[in-house]
Order: structure tokens, then sequence, then C-alpha cells
């Protein structure tokens, strides 16, 4: 598995943050969260140097949206 070319192991650790929320909602965009994308976005943080609590934060919202996601009805048109 890659990471990305640039780090955001400079940033600020908010922006970081806010970063890899959106990279984690988007994995979990479909429902599932497959143990690869749980992985990258583990090494991610880690290459980010995100706090150990900013990770928990982050790979907990990827968990969560993707268990929303599935409980959500399909809305019929």
């Amino acid at each position: 598995m890659e990471l990305p070319p640039v780090s955001l192991a400079p940033y600020p650790e908010a922006e970081k943050t806010a970063y890899l929320r959106v990279v984690a909602a988007l994995a979990a965009a479909d429902g599932q969260l497959a143990d690869e994308e749980l992985l990258f976005l583990q090494a991610f943080c880690e290459d980010s140097e995100l706090t150990a609590r900013a990770t928990a934060r982050v790979l907990a919202l990827a968990r969560g949206a993707a268990d929303h996601r599935r409980r959500l009805p399909v809305r019929q048109r």
C-alpha cells in the first residue's frame, strides 16, 4: 500500500485531523469499510504524525460512518 507522496506532518494538528476525517468519511461513503481502507487510514495517520487520540477519532469516524450508512434506509422515488 502506497501513501500519498506528500506528508501532512508539517501541518498543524487541527488541519491534519480535519483532512484525515474527510478521507475517513470518503472511505466509508459506500457503507463498507474494507480492512485495506482501515489499514491505509491508520498508516496515513501515523505518517502524518497525528496524535494517538486524533488517530483514534479518525478511525472511529470511519467505522461509525460505515455503520451509519449501512443503517440508513434507501429512499424510494
